[in-house]
């Protein structure tokens, strides 16, 4: 229950003493949904009771909406885990009603920025964080900046151990492992080309026709020169985009 009243007097008093709430840290602690995303979260401020010299942690506030920024059909949503650090902003009236019906609503409910009415915002870092930040452009992908997809200067640009495209579209392939079935490829060509250039007759009778090593009709054929090696490039387009 918030502790607020219709009494001014008692509006400032628990204002002062930090049951009017804005925003704050938080953890969360537990994953209740994914879809739509709703955690219980610590709050990271401990509060200090009257009449109590030791501060104490915060009750854990419970079903806790996480906010993606969602723009309409589009939006950049992320996996929501148990430890992650989110900011906690305390809405002005009671947020339940919205969340159940949406569109215009009457909060019904007697509390003003309540902690009851949080919503969280994921990825609040602190000095212990380890953040890898661009220069330029937006990014997206792990924060220390191993696997990311850059878009800067008009250009996209990913890093990634490996890149999977959705089955049914075509496939950027990898050039070393393209490359090694090629020239296996050529090899056994080789092989048959040079067995059968050396082939031989054994045991021909003597006659007018040649006999010894066999020579085939038209032109012989020769080893291949064949390579993939001129295809190799350090970026990769694919369907869907202009030319180089």
């Amino acid at each position: 229950m918030s502790d607020y009243s219709d009494s001014l007097e008692d509006f400032v008093q628990s204002f002062l003493r930090g049951n009017v709430h804005t925003a704050q840290p938080g953890e969360i602690v537990k994953v209740i949904s994914v879809s739509p995303p709703i955690v219980n979260v610590q709050p990271a401020f401990m509060r200090l009771r009257e009449g109590s010299d030791e501060p104490e942690k915060r009750p854990i506030i419970p079903n806790v909406p996480i906010i993606f920024p969602v723009f309409g059909d589009y939006g950049i949503v992320g996996a929501i885990q148990e430890g992650m650090t989110v900011l906690l902003i305390a809405n002005e009236r009671s947020i339940k009603p919205w969340i159940e019906q949406g569109g215009v609503v009457d909060p019904a409910i007697d509390r003003v920025f309540d902690l009851s009415d949080c919503i969280a915002i994921p990825g609040l870092p602190n000095k212990t964080t380890e953040w890898t930040v661009p220069s330029e452009g937006l990014q997206i992908g792990t924060v220390d900046g191993e696997t990311i997809l850059t878009i800067s200067g008009g250009k996209i640009t990913t890093k990634a151990d490996e890149t999977v495209l959705q089955e049914g579209e075509d496939y950027a392939v990898q050039f070393s492992k393209l490359k090694e079935g090629f020239d296996k490829l050529v090899e056994d060509h080789n092989k048959l080309v040079t067995a059968y250039l050396s082939h031989t007759h054994s045991g021909v009778m003597a006659g007018a026709g040649a006999t010894g090593t066999f020579v085939p009709a038209g032109e012989p054929p020769v080893a291949s020169t064949a390579s993939i090696d001129s295809s190799k490039v350090d970026d990769v387009r694919v369907p869907g985009t202009k030319p180089a």
